[in-house]
């Protein structure tokens, strides 16, 4: 594998800005190359500084892609054949020993950004990155909010002046955050710390950042074409719906359906709305309806092979009962055959798979996060595809799906407040 003009040029950007700054941000979107990217600019700093060991962090199922990208840049790059490249799962970073001096990529960096606290991975990260260069990789760095780039600095030990100087998120919150205060369940009221001050952040993030777009890299095709698909909802879940939502608690073949809060009716509505509900003292989803399943089987005479993202196990559970051996969830083997139905849970494959070969990713649920939706939407695309790829979101009608696509559409995680004001609505489309 060689690097294309645009990529060597960000190689060499990536480079300038480790030299200052002992850190980088690819801020990239999705097929643009940042693993080569990354990789070789690694691989330069790697050899200044005498040590050739690197290490990838990055999702569990983008594991072997990674692997076989490193490889190919092996084989057609003599400089790197000395390079080793220990890659490892986000969620076993904190059983990685602390090596000084090693070059660490860390690959969809925004989800160590969460706030006010650092999560887990963001204190493991923090624990090895001393002494060592970082390089960060995401396609949406701040997904819903600028405040989300404070701890991945901090993972980082970001000497940044963005963050240098303040003790914890809620000191630098106080300079860089407009702080609200937002009301919730049972009239509790938490602070809302989403309100960053944009103005103030980008400057700073503009000095360690090196980004480009699928426009700007010659993408020829970059825009999917978005459908809606309202399926009618047979009248067995629209009944189980309706009193759910009315009475709070419900039966259904025996097995008890309770919605004692407001999210537990928010779960229980989306599960329902694709055909699962988990019912009452239960560990496991149960099949109510195969109805959106089988709105399946046009879409794959279609496409002749198509990419299902749900949300729940017990959709996976169904796809699985329902279409048997064409179902595949490993990538790899999907890219190899026709009439085959691609499977994943959104968390886990919304980043790093490569599903080049679909003109077809279809929504079986919807994932009330932007970040689900935003990286979802990429997973066909590539620098050289021509033809236009479809996304196809399944919504029954009277449920509560295209609800929660408008309100993430406009960058805005789907939340209980948006959920209450909506119960109204939905139960006027029931009637």
């Amino acid at each position: 594998m060689k690097l294309k003009e645009y990529q060597k040029s960000l190689v060499e950007k990536a480079i300038n800005i480790i030299h200052t700054h002992s850190m980088v941000y690819l801020a990239m979107e999705t097929r643009t190359g940042k693993t080569p990217v990354s990789i070789m600019a690694a691989s330069y700093i790697a050899n200044e500084i005498g040590n050739p060991s690197i290490l990838f962090s990055t999702k569990k199922s983008a594991m072997k892609s990674i692997d076989k990208t490193f490889r190919e840049l092996q084989s057609d790059i003599p400089e790197l054949e000395h390079i080793s490249l220990q890659i490892v799962s986000m969620d076993s970073m904190h059983k990685v020993d602390w090596q000084p001096h090693r070059v660490l990529i860390i690959d969809e960096a925004h989800g160590i950004g969460a706030y006010p606290k650092p999560s887990k991975r963001a204190i493991s990260l923090a624990g090895l990155s001393r002494d060592c260069i970082v390089i960060y990789l995401s396609a949406t760095p701040t997904p819903e909010s600028y405040s989300q780039i404070y701890h991945q600095l901090w993972a980082a030990r970001s000497k940044s002046g963005l963050i240098c100087g303040y003790k914890n998120f809620y000191a630098w919150a106080r300079d860089y955050v407009v702080v609200k205060e937002r009301r919730i369940a049972a009239g509790r009221v938490i602070k809302d710390y989403s309100g960053a001050k944009e103005k103030m952040i980008i400057p700073y993030l503009d000095e360690i950042t090196v980004s480009i777009t699928q426009k700007d890299a010659g993408f020829k095709q970059t825009e999917p074409q978005e459908i809606i698909w309202d399926i009618e909802m047979p009248q067995e879940v629209k009944d189980l719906l309706e009193a759910l939502k009315k009475h709070r608690v419900t039966v259904y073949n025996g097995h008890e359906i309770l919605a004692a809060t407001a999210a537990t009716l928010l779960s229980k509505v989306m599960q329902i709305c694709s055909g699962t509900v988990i019912p009452e003292g239960h560990d496991k989803g149960i099949v109510i309806s195969t109805y959106k399943a089988r709105a399946l089987d046009l879409l794959l005479a279609m496409h002749k092979r198509i990419a299902v993202y749900y949300v729940y196990k017990a959709e996976r559970e169904m796809l699985i009962s329902v279409f048997g051996d064409l179902i595949i969830e490993d990538a790899t083997e999907f890219d190899a055959g026709l009439g085959k139905i691609f499977i994943s849970q959104f968390v886990s494959g919304r980043e790093g798979l490569n599903l080049r070969s679909t003109n077809c990713i279809v929504f079986f649920n919807i994932q009330h996060s932007y970040l689900s939706y935003a990286q979802t939407i990429n997973r066909p695309q590539n620098i050289n595809r021509t033809d236009p790829y479809k996304i196809v979101f399944l919504a029954s009608k009277g449920g509560i799906e295209k609800k929660i696509l408008k309100c993430v559409k406009g960058k805005r995680d789907y939340t209980l407040r948006y959920f209450k004001k909506d119960l109204g609505s939905i139960a006027a489309d029931m009637s």
